[in-house]
Formats: C-alpha cells, sequence, structure tokens
C-alpha cells in the first residue's frame, strides 16, 4: 500500500480521520480522502448540508467542460457514480459518488470532509484526473441518474492539478491498493490561501429562461412609438 502524507499545516483540521481511514485501503481497491471549505451557493452563502456533490472524471483533456443541456456533464467529462467499496463508514447512506453531501453525520455548513472507497473499475484509472462539483440548490438525496438539473441551475466546481497548494496529492486517480489525500480547497475566508470566489457556485446550466414582457404591456410603447411617427411626419410636411 502506498499512503500519500500530507503536508501538514492548514488541514491539521482535517487530516486525522482520514490518516485513519487511509490505512485500510486494500490492494484491490483505493481510499480518497476530501476536506477543505468553504464552499458557497451562488449569493456566497455556505452550502447546506444537504447540497450535491459529485466526483467528476475530467476525461482526456483533464479540465472541466461545461455542462450540456439537459445534463449532468459536457464534453468529455463523466460523473464517477461508482459503487462505494465496503470498508470505510463515511458514506453516510449513499450509494455511490454521482451523489452525495458534505459530510458523514450532521455536518458543518460549507465544509467538506468525506473519505471514500472504489474497488478498480474500467471507467476509474490510474492517472485519471478528478474534480468536485456542487449544486447549491439540488438535494444530495436526489440520485445522479434522476433528472437533469433544470435550465439555468447555478453550481461550483474544483479540482486541484499541476500544483499542490498546502501539500497534499494533485487530484488523480492514485494506482490500485493506495490511499491518496487531495489538496483542500481552503479559501481565505475559512483560513487558506484560496481566492474566496474559488468556491462560489457561479456557473448555470445552459438554457437560462429569459424574462419576456406581456404582449399587454407593449401596447403603452407601441401607442407611444406610433404617436412619435405621426408627429414626425406632420412636422416634415410643413
Amino acid at each position: 500500500m502506498k499512503t500519500v502524507i500530507p503536508g501538514g499545516g492548514i488541514l491539521s483540521l482535517f487530516v486525522a480521520g482520514s490518516l485513519l481511514c487511509a490505512s485500510l485501503a486494500h490492494a484491490t481497491m483505493i481510499t480518497i480522502s476530501m476536506a477543505g471549505g468553504e464552499f458557497r451557493t451562488e449569493t456566497g452563502s455556505a452550502l447546506g448540508t444537504g447540497a450535491m456533490l459529485q466526483l467528476v472524471n475530467l476525461g482526456a483533456n483533464g479540465v472541466f467542460d461545461s455542462i450540456g443541456l439537459a445534463s449532468w456533464i459536457g464534453g468529455d467529462d463523466s460523473v464517477v457514480n461508482l459503487p462505494f467499496a465496503s470498508g470505510i463508514p463515511n458514506v453516510d447512506g449513499y450509494a455511490s459518488a454521482g451523489s452525495f453531501d458534505l459530510t458523514d453525520g450532521v455536518g458543518t455548513a460549507g465544509t467538506l470532509d468525506r473519505v471514500f472507497n472504489f474497488d478498480f473499475d474500467v471507467n476509474l484509472n490510474p492517472g485519471d484526473k478528478l474534480g468536485i462539483r456542487w449544486f447549491p440548490h439540488i438535494a444530495a438525496s436526489n440520485s445522479y441518474g434522476s433528472t437533469a438539473p433544470a435550465p439555468g441551475s447555478f453550481y461550483g466546481q474544483f479540482t486541484r492539478q499541476g500544483m499542490s497548494l498546502y501539500g497534499d496529492a494533485e487530484w488523480i486517480v492514485p494506482e490500485a491498493g493506495s490511499a491518496v489525500i487531495f489538496d483542500s480547497l481552503i479559501t481565505t475566508a475559512f483560513g487558506g490561501s484560496d481566492f474566496n470566489n474559488i468556491g462560489v457556485a457561479s456557473f448555470q446550466t445552459p438554457g437560462a429562461s429569459t424574462s419576456v414582457p406581456e404582449a399587454g404591456s407593449l401596447l403603452p410603447i407601441f401607442a407611444a412609438t406610433f404617436a412619435a411617427l405621426c408627429w414626425y411626419r406632420r412636422r416634415m410636411a410643413q
């Protein structure tokens, strides 16, 4: 078993339990620990403890692609809708990483603290880049595979690729039998170095409805325009 040891410091509030769980990884599975904060809604409020989060495979391009119309994903992304393996009691009743909430138990709004076990699968390979998405107005109980987000739904997303800000692992699937602690999102308001806006659900699904004036509300405008045109024509005829 290979364990990625955290850098300490800012993550000290989260890693003690994660390290204990990481030691449980078996040769045929991987253990992924995620923690941090503060995850927020589009208005900047702390993300509710029952809001939906998803683990996302970022595909060959290694970046988030914008969510498509009437879909959970876009481009070559895929939701890691793999069943959790047994051995770590942190899943809190959720069946897969396609839908879960911030933490096992009651938790604290805006604060992520999860440890997941996965058996190796053809859809989750060593080297795959991962990220996390959150939907402030969709309950985690609405499992992935149900109705896709409504047009204009707000969501946030985060990954850590190419660098480690706090000394932990990039968000990349490890080798079989490994346990990793992903380098967390920890905003400045939360005592970290990530900009606060990174934790805000500032993205929207496509197809947001726009306000279209009712026909009746346009009549005064048409009347005023017609009157102005008549006045102009009379003036020009003089």
